[in-house]
């Protein structure tokens, strides 16, 4: 019962913050993706979505909610071949978030049910959760998303793509603030 009404309250949040177009951030990034800013914690990097109703199937709508990368994105770099990012991932923020998502192919009322589900059932997402730091790189030119890996997987990647050494990793916003906040929400 409590858990509920915390995924509730959560979402409740959440889905004010959307709604509200004043307090958030979006960054075009290169490609087909933008950095979504809408206070801490919510950053993530999100692929732009020309029309919602486009969702004609959950399996579409879950192919869109695995190219996505949710909170909470720490650092990323870019150019206009790849993006890599650093995420700390906290399993809260991406029940709500994928909710948010499934909205477009279910009843609301089902959208957490299923959310929790997959992170708790789908490979992928259980990938997510299995370290603190989870490194990613998303390629233009084959439109692919790699990830998330450890550090030294990323960095095996980097090179076998080709990533230019060039592409400098920057905090999201505000620095260590990020690493202050995602240590009290941890």
């Amino acid at each position: 019962m409590i858990n509920s009404l915390k995924y509730l309250s959560f979402g409740v949040v959440f889905l004010l913050m959307l709604s509200c177009q004043g307090g958030n951030w979006v960054d075009s990034m290169s490609g087909e993706y933008n950095l979504y800013i809408d206070g801490a914690p919510y950053v993530m990097i999100i692929r732009k979505q020309k029309d919602i109703k486009a969702f004609s199937s959950n399996v579409s709508n879950l192919h869109h909610i695995k190219r996505n990368i949710y909170s909470f994105v720490t650092e990323i770099g870019y150019d206009d071949n790849f993006i890599l990012v650093i995420q700390r991932p906290n399993q809260e923020l991406h029940n709500l978030s994928i909710a948010f998502e499934l909205r477009a192919t279910n009843p609301e009322e089902k959208c957490f049910g299923i959310a929790d589900s997959l992170i708790k059932h789908d490979p992928f997402f259980q990938n997510v959760f299995t370290r603190d730091v989870n490194y990613w790189i998303i390629s233009h030119s084959n439109d692919s998303l790699y990830g998330p890996y450890s550090e030294e997987e990323y960095m095996k990647t980097k090179e076998l793509l080709r990533v230019p050494k060039d592409i400098e990793l920057r905090a999201t916003t505000g620095g260590s603030i990020w690493n202050d906040i995602w240590n009290l929400i941890k």
